[in-house]
């Protein structure tokens, strides 16, 4: 393996896409890493990749570092040097058919589930993880059912009069949810979100709804009325097609991730808001985005990338999906998913870059003990408090 072999080795482990010889040679780099940690590799495949992997790694890194004592402190070495300063992370839970052997927490936590609340016009509540399966409200021509999968499905009939009634469903930490609107757009609400939308846009001029938290959008076509989702101070635009919103309060920056169609994305300026779903707002900047990319609001505008549209939806599919992304930010998700608080002791670790993928279905022993393979932080798990070391 030569050093462009390496690389392309890390490159299919993150996107997935390893075989199964390949996912023993990336299980061995994390075994040596860790010696002390059992490595789910038997004798055989261990002896198998031995020989190939050090020589190969020892040809490609020997010019970069000293020798260390361990073999993958070599690679973070050469990673760090070769990717401007990003250093790498293996997360591997659902990659391998012979799992590892987890350190788990006293007190360890589930993920998630599916749940939320859904508060109708009126101001009646209704927690929808033990509603019944069938209709759950009537609301003038529309009908709001559970479905047997656990989504909520809106109708109504096309035509009808205008309704200025507005329902919202709200996520709480450690939960997500699948909403229809009456237009047929599908809605994929994750944890510690809101949505707030007319239940139906019979006599409007567009389908407007407002966003806080996250949420993927595969928005129904109809040229007749742009469809509008306003967040944190922006509004994105579209006819008809497929995006990812995230917009926290606690986060630095709002995104918007487009995977298929165009979408506009206007900012408005401070303290405007269109809460009557009628106003625009003034715009103070405007972007347009093109399948593949994302936006990224913050102090001072917008900035445009190109991004993997997978990752930025992974948490839509079941799964956790880092790429470059600050120990700050995972951990935010982190937080969000398994309703924990995060405490920082170690504040150098906010700001390391790292990659990986692991199901977000996992306990959060497994998720921690994944980051912590990196060998740059350790947890404490007390109640639902987290402390990063």
């Amino acid at each position: 393996m030569d050093n462009q072999q390496i690389q392309d080795l890390i490159e299919r482990f993150q996107t997935g896409e390893c075989t199964r010889s390949e996912l023993v040679k990336v299980q061995y780099l994390v075994h040596k890493f860790r010696e002390d940690e059992p490595s789910g590799l038997s004798e055989l495949e261990l002896e198998s990749t031995s020989e190939e992997m050090e020589s190969a790694i020892d040809r490609e890194l020997d010019f970069v570092v000293p020798k260390p004592k361990r073999l993958l402190d070599r690679y973070v070495r050469w990673a760090v040097m070769t990717a401007a300063g990003v250093i790498f992370m293996v997360l591997f839970v659902y990659f391998f058919k012979d799992p590892l052997h987890y350190k788990r927490f006293a007190n360890d936590i589930g993920p998630g589930s599916n749940k939320a609340i859904l508060v109708l016009n009126g101001g009646e509540s209704i927690r929808l993880e033990g509603a019944n399966i069938g209709l759950l409200a009537r609301q003038s021509d529309t009908r709001v059912v559970k479905t047997g999968d656990g989504k909520i499905v809106y109708t109504d009939h096309p035509g009808g009069a205008s309704i200025a009634e507005m329902n919202r469903i709200e996520t709480p930490r450690g939960g997500n949810y699948k909403i229809s609107l009456p237009d047929g757009t599908m809605i994929w609400l994750n944890a510690a979100s809101t949505l707030t939308y007319p239940i139906s846009f019979n006599g409007r001029g567009e389908r407007r709804v407002k966003l806080s938290g996250e949420a993927y959008f595969e928005v129904s076509k109809d040229k007749t009325k742009p469809f509008l989702v306003e967040s944190n101070g922006q509004v994105v635009e579209v006819l008809g097609t497929h995006f990812d919103v995230r917009c926290y309060a606690d986060d630095n920056e709002s995104r918007t991730t487009l995977l298929e169609g165009s979408v506009s994305l206007t900012t408005l300026p401070v303290g405007v808001h269109s809460l009557n779903m009628t106003g625009k707002g003034t715009v103070r900047n405007r972007v347009v985005l093109r399948p593949g990319e994302m936006a990224m609001h913050m102090v001072g505008g917008i900035r445009v990338k190109q991004v993997d549209v997978a990752g930025a939806v992974a948490w839509k599919d079941g799964g956790f999906s880092f790429r470059n992304e600050p120990m700050e930010n995972i951990m935010k998700q982190i937080s969000r998913w398994y309703d924990v608080e995060v405490v920082f002791e170690n504040q150098h670790a906010t700001h390391l870059s790292l990659g990986g993928s692991i199901s977000k279905y996992e306990d959060l022993s497994n998720v921690l003990h994944m980051l912590e393979l990196t060998g740059d932080v350790k947890f404490k798990l007390e109640g639902r408090k987290v402390t990063v070391f």
